[in-house]
């Protein structure tokens, strides 16, 4: 992540992505969120962020977070090439193979495209405000 400017690409692709107000992820979109440690980055089309994804160190492991394309952009192969950049990015920096992550229903056959394997399944429930 560069600047505040790159944090706010990220942190609005997220919310388009996932069909949430922008403002749910305004917390992530300057630089004081993000820590030395963690790699985010986002990919550009014509000069426009079409997708990004994070790698950040947890447990251990190079776990990915964030992933999301602009949903016009899905489909086309964006996010598969921003993740692993970022976590090629990460597991150099971290000095650690093993990845991890959480996958949306919509992200599962990507990540499985990838070679990721299901693991225990985790549902998260929040009220309906």
């Amino acid at each position: 992540m560069e600047d505040d400017s790159a944090a706010r690409d990220l942190a609005v692709l997220n919310a388009h992505a996932y069909h949430v107000p922008d403002e749910l992820f305004e917390c992530m979109s300057t630089m004081s969120f993000w820590r030395d440690d963690s790699f985010a980055y986002t990919g550009y089309v014509d000069g426009k962020p079409v997708s990004t994804a994070s790698v950040l160190p947890v447990a251990g492991t190079a776990y990915v977070a964030l992933v999301a394309t602009q949903p016009e952009e899905q489909g086309k192969g964006y996010a598969d090439a921003v993740m692993r950049h970022a976590v090629s990015e990460g597991q150099n920096a971290m000095g650690v193979i093993r990845t991890t992550l959480h996958a949306t229903e919509m992200g599962r056959p990507v990540y499985r495209a990838m070679g990721y394997r299901p693991g225990p399944r985790l549902v998260l429930l929040a009220p309906v405000h």
